[in-house]
């Protein structure tokens, strides 16, 4: 017997957005201005499966179809302030209202200074919000055979946490219509040095703190939830003789706040201009991380380092060299 599965997500969006920018009034570094934008938008989510996997008739698969959809409107100004040859302000708002989140305030301000020759420098300040996707919070249902290790499990049956073995799991990965929004603050610092009017060096320092992150919580988190409450985890079904026979995982709000720092590289120059051969250019990225807080174990409260682990290096970096050919 065979069975052909179906998934057919969609998602319209539609958005209307108009903005306008004017002059305001001299100042000693020029003129100030002013730029005004008004936006709506409206997304409709459906995710549909066959009747057979929805009905868990097709071994290896099953789900359920999903929908939903928001409404968001948001209103946002930004206001450039050249308070001196040297100086300038650089202040923005932005408020949104969502239908299924309520509303939000998003303030930024920042500021730049040139007052040596070839040599700017920028610090910024700013809050920021993101409501969860429409996926994560009514997208459809997944079985998947995942592997964990069930250490409540070995308590209950005696066996120790060293010999506890690993094993595969029914799991029903999902969404989450409970979801929170996330929300950041930002601030930055940065240098831009232009040598020879020819290479551009920028090194900018980044650091976030991060509110309700939106994470995805594996079988795995779920089991050690599990043991670290005795039992008692919702998501985790035990029968009469204490075997898991079901776990349900998915997306969760972060339970911490989480703080993410990082400094940026950048070189961007001419390495050789020719009439005959063109223009070579070389452009240069680098980003080395300083902290990526996460939870060392889901729902444990305790927060580790992330950099300079596995699957996570301390540098990422890409360079490439641009030609740009004379006719």
């Amino acid at each position: 017997l065979k069975a052909t599965t179906l998934n057919d997500d969609r998602q319209n969006l539609q958005k209307l957005f108009a903005g306008l920018q004017w002059n305001m009034f001299e100042m000693a570094g020029g003129m100030a201005s002013t730029y005004f934008a008004v936006e709506t938008f409206d997304v409709d989510y459906r995710a549909d499966v066959d009747a057979q996997s929805e009905a868990g008739l097709v071994g290896g698969s099953a789900g359920n179809s999903a929908q939903g959809d928001r409404s968001v409107k948001a209103l946002s100004v930004e206001t450039i302030l050249p308070v001196t040859d040297y100086l300038t302000i650089d202040a923005a708002v932005r408020y949104d209202d969502y239908d299924d989140f309520g509303s939000e305030v998003s303030p930024r301000l920042g500021a730049t200074f040139t007052m040596i020759d070839n040599l700017v420098v920028k610090a910024s300040y700013g809050q920021g919000f993101r409501a969860p996707d429409l996926s994560d919070l009514y997208g459809a249902t997944a079985f998947s055979a995942s592997s964990g290790t069930d250490y409540y499990g070995c308590q209950l049956d005696g066996v120790a946490e060293a010999d506890c073995p690993d094993r595969q799991f029914d799991t029903y990965i999902g969404s989450n219509p409970d979801l929170m929004a996330e929300t950041s603050e930002t601030m930055s610092f940065g240098l831009e040095y232009t040598y020879d009017n020819n290479w551009v060096a920028k090194v900018n320092y980044v650091t976030l703190e991060l509110q309700s992150a939106v994470e995805y919580v594996s079988a795995q988190d779920m089991l050690n939830v599990d043991r670290n409450t005795g039992g008692n985890n919702p998501q985790v079904d035990r029968n009469s003789l204490g075997a898991v026979t079901e776990i349900r995982a998915g997306y969760q709000n972060a339970v911490n706040d989480v703080q993410r720092k990082s400094v940026d590289l950048a070189l961007d120059g001419t390495l050789l201009e020719s009439d005959e051969y063109g223009t070579f250019g070389l452009r240069a990225e680098a980003t080395k991380y300083l902290k990526f807080e996460t939870e060392t174990e889901f729902g444990s409260g305790i927060l580790g380092d992330a950099v300079d682990t596995l699957g996570f290096p301390e540098w990422r970096s890409s360079a490439r060299s641009e030609e740009h050919t004379s006719e």
